[in-house]
């Protein structure tokens, strides 16, 4: 009797933990997917940045409003499965700031101010 009591018991607790289990699964799967998939934010600006890069040099000359360069840099986030959001665009703004200004600052050479050494630091 103990042991029909016993063997109930386990087959009890190991269909309890089955079920606790099976109902896991999908929450660990998203999880791991999410950690798996997920790239950092610096990386994540370096790559945008070298996407505006790129379509600076592309379509810049046939492509005066930026429309088909943000095209580009978006059908290659998206291609890299970037899901395109506020943040991701503030992020191409961000670079094509920088650009901008990179470009800015090679063709034009700023007055140096007094006890300036000619050091700049541009990002």
């Amino acid at each position: 009797m103990l042991n029909e009591i016993v063997t109930l018991l386990v087959k009890f607790v190991a269909f309890l933990l089955a079920g606790f289990i099976l109902a896991l699964i999908p929450k660990v799967k998203e999880w791991l997917d999410g950690k798996i998939g997920q790239i950092d934010n610096e990386t994540l600006a370096l790559i945008v940045k070298s996407f505006v890069e790129a379509a600076e040099q592309m379509y810049k000359a046939e492509d005066p409003t930026g429309t088909k360069r943000k095209a580009y840099v978006e059908k290659n986030l998206t291609e890299l499965g970037v899901k395109i959001t506020e943040e991701i665009n503030a992020l191409i703004e961000q670079a094509v700031y920088q650009v901008n200004n990179k470009l800015f600052s090679e063709f034009v050479e700023l007055p140096k101010e007094e006890g300036d050494d000619g050091c700049q630091i541009t990002f």
